[in-house]
Parts: C-alpha cells; structure tokens; sequence
C-alpha cells in the first residue's frame, strides 16, 4: 500500500515536471517569435494583401431640394423722442506741480576717512582696454597716490553707486602703504566724506565690509564683484581696493559699502 502511494506520487511529479519544461518551452517559442517580429517590422505594422480587382460601387446622386424663400415686411417703426440734454460744465482738474529739478553735484574729487587719518584727491578714472586705467593712481616723487571714481559710477544726490578706488600696494609691503590699504578696518558707521566739483560735502556712513576672492575669473565669482560695482537702485557710496598678503598678492577684492547720512 504504501509503494503504490509512492509510485503515485512519483508519477505525479514526473507529470508535473514534464509540464512545467513544456511551459517554459512554449514560452521561448513565443518570445523569440516576438523577437523575430519586431526586427522584421511586423511587430508594429502588418501587411494585408487584397486580391484585385474590387467591385465598384455606384451612387445615386439625390437631388437636392428647392427652397423658396418667403419675404415678410418689416413692421413700420416709431422714432424715437428728442432727448434735450442741458451741458454742465466739468470743472477742469488742478495740474499737479511738476517736481523741482534739482542739479546733480557733480564727480567727486575729494575724500577723507576721519577714522584711518586719510585725505586724498579724487580724480576721474576711464577704460584702459577692458581694465580701469588704475595708473595715474600710483603715488610718484611728487605727491602721494590718489583715488579715482569709474567713469561708469553715478555722483552724489544722483541715487545710485559711487564707485571710488585706490590702491593699497599689497598692504604696505611694497613703497609704503597704499591710501586703501586699510579699509577692511573699517566698522558700520564710521564716517566717510566726500566733496564734489560743486563745492558741496557729502557724508556716508559705513554700512558693511566685504572681502571677496578674485583670481578664477568664473561667471559666477566675476558677478558677486559686479554687484558692488553696478549700477544701485538707492544711492550709495562703495569703495573698492585689492586685497592679499605677502604670499598671495591681490587674491581678494575688499568693499566697502556706506550709506548717505542726510
């Protein structure tokens, strides 16, 4: 009784494992007909052939139908009454002051630091190529260096950027220190003065310092320095030196960003 169970079973399995391999080979066949199919192209599309010829089919044109159009009259109007409509007159608005024009100062030309004991003449700075011609700056035999304003910047009590730079000889190690050599010192709200060609005195107030790497000349590095030297939507006045040490000349940028004080 108990080998016959035994012989069952083991028919059973070999049955069931016959139909299993079946499965899996029927199941290659059809992918690889799959397979065959889509590299000839007739897995998307497929060609029918029609025998020739078809039989040609006749219509019967139906004629279409006379439309007779009817013509009503239009009803007589009544006019319409006479409106009599007595003018008023619109008092006329009363024009608005046209805001008083007020002189720009002028270019500066002077500027002095109380707080770093500076003092300088400030002159007009124009392109050198595609560099600020920085060189009438440099100090000679005769006088000390001086500060220049890009031609690009505004003036005071023209409400956008007041560019002004000099140089700082890269922190004194060279023929002494440089009229901005010293600026990173500098703390929200100390003063700085300016006077213009007009005669007039400004005064600004040190809002922040900034000291910035310069030498990959990225897009990305270029405009975090353009934004202290563009174009501003309120005024204000920024001063610009380059900044390193003995080991790395000029590898930073140092701003300095005042606000006016009037």
């Amino acid at each position: 009784m108990k080998d016959n169970l035994l012989r069952r079973l083991s028919d059973l399995f070999i049955l069931l494992g016959i139909f299993i391999v079946f499965s899996m080979l029927l199941l290659w066949v059809r992918s690889a007909l799959a397979a065959q199919q889509f590299e000839d192209d007739t897995y998307i599309f497929s060609i029918v052939e029609i025998d020739p010829p078809l039989p040609t089919l006749t219509l019967t044109p139906t004629p279409s139908p006379t439309i007779t159009p009817t013509f009503t009259p239009h009803p007589t109007l009544t006019p319409l009454p006479t409106l009599t409509s007595t003018p008023t007159e619109t008092p006329l608005p009363t024009p608005t002051p046209l805001p008083t024009h007020i002189p720009s100062a002028g270019r500066v030309v002077q500027i002095a630091i109380p707080k770093l004991n500076i003092q300088r003449t400030v002159i007009h700075i124009g392109l050198k190529g595609n560099q600020w011609d920085t060189d009438s700056l440099f100090a000679n035999q005769n006088r000390q260096d001086l500060v220049g304003q890009i031609m690009t910047s505004s003036n005071p009590r023209d409400g956008s950027n007041i560019v002004l730079m000099g140089h700082n000889y890269n922190e004194g190690w060279y023929s002494g220190p440089g009229v901005f050599a010293n600026i990173k010192s500098l703390q929200p709200g100390d003063e700085i003065k300016v006077q213009t060609e007009s005669g007039e005195n400004f005064t600004y107030n040190v809002q922040k310092v900034k000291q910035i790497p310069w030498g990959n000349n990225t897009s990305a590095e270029i405009e975090k320095h353009q934004k202290y030297l563009w174009p501003t939507e309120k005024e204000q006045l920024t001063l610009v030196t380059c900044g390193g040490t003995v080991f790395f000349s000029w590898s930073h940028r140092v701003y300095v960003v005042a606000l006016p004080a009037y």
